[in-house]
């Protein structure tokens, strides 16, 4: 009789726990389709953003129940969908991500400057692919390996991308260029805009729209001039930012690496975020009146799992060491 009801019991679990399921399938898709627009989109993975407030009552009381969304009202929620997605990729980035998080969280408790943040990392999920979905990969040329959708939700980080930061200083510091001093002419304006403007001025012609991944050798070198160009104009027309900045990125880097053996290997300009001020401060001993956010942990390895876990992590750090050798005097 016992086992009878506890049989049963388990059952009513097993059949609430699908159907929940259910729901949570019914409802995340209905909020991808209908409320997420594409706010940023790299080579590999795409960030959808939506407004929690914008959000039916009864769609979102089921995302904070299945803890996918937050009760807090300041903060966006955003999603990350990969372009080629790959079963089990983006659970590793949000596992690796996770941990991460919590110990920079940890971290900026006793020290809160000397960390740059991480976005918290609100839910990993899989989406089985319906109709609907089906037309908004298409829109969003997202590719399956196999037929369901992995996603991953995680706070939203205001500010903007380092490299999105020295394009557009390029453009008005550039004594040739014809936004010099007027900013207004290219508010809104996406990277990719601000860089095929930029490369221009730089008198350099370069066929983006053929992608990165398309580039043959001469286009290669060609982009890395264009690069080392506008970093070495930027200098010299006084371009700065607080080294203090870059030195939490760093500081973060290292104890995620030290704590637990992550490494985070895409340390590249478009993956530092940079809220607030990132003019240095001009008294010594005066707070930080910005906030680094390091993102995209999607070339995130644990070291258990690398054979040079020293080169990895030199690697991973490479382009913001170099960052803050160039723009981090002061």
């Amino acid at each position: 009789m016992n086992f009878e009801k506890s049989n049963q019991g388990g059952e009513n679990d097993s059949t609430r726990a699908q159907l929940r399921e259910k729901v949570e399938q019914v409802a995340l898709e209905a909020l991808i389709v209908n409320y997420a627009e594409k706010i940023n989109e790299g080579n590999n993975g795409i960030i959808m953003g939506f407004n929690i407030d914008k959000i039916p009552s009864d769609l979102k009381k089921i995302m904070i129940e299945s803890h996918m969304l937050s009760e807090e009202k300041e903060d966006d929620a955003v999603v990350k969908l990969l372009k080629l997605s790959e079963p089990g990729k983006l659970q590793l980035e949000y596992e690796l991500q996770k941990k991460a998080f919590e110990i920079v969280e940890n971290g900026m408790r006793n020290e809160p400057q000397a960390y740059a943040a991480i976005p918290r990392p609100r839910a990993f999920r899989v989406l089985n692919v319906s109709g609907t979905l089906q037309n908004f990969m298409k829109d969003n040329e997202i590719t399956l390996k196999e037929g369901r959708l992995e996603l991953m939700l995680m706070d939203c980080v205001k500010g903007e991308d380092l490299d999105t930061i020295m394009m557009r200083e390029y453009l008005l510091r550039h004594p040739a260029s014809p936004f010099h001093d007027k900013p207004e002419m290219m508010e809104g304006w996406s990277f990719f805009e601000l860089r095929e403007e930029a490369a221009e001025i730089g008198g350099f012609r370069i066929d983006f729209e053929k992608g990165e991944r398309n580039f043959n050798n001469q286009e290669w070198r060609d982009y890395t001039r264009f690069r080392t160009t506008r970093d070495a104009d930027l200098e010299r027309l006084g371009f700065r930012i607080d080294s203090r900045l870059i030195d939490s990125v760093l500081h973060a880097s290292d104890q995620i690496y030290s704590q637990a053996d992550i490494v985070w290997g895409d340390g590249n300009l478009r993956n530092v975020m940079l809220e607030g001020s990132y003019a240095p401060s001009e008294r010594r001993g005066e707070p930080l009146r910005g906030k680094a956010w390091m993102i995209d942990f999607g070339s995130a390895r644990d070291v258990e799992a690398l054979k040079q876990p020293a080169k990895a992590k030199q690697d991973a750090t490479k382009t913001i060491e170099k960052t803050n050798a160039r723009f981090g005097t002061i």
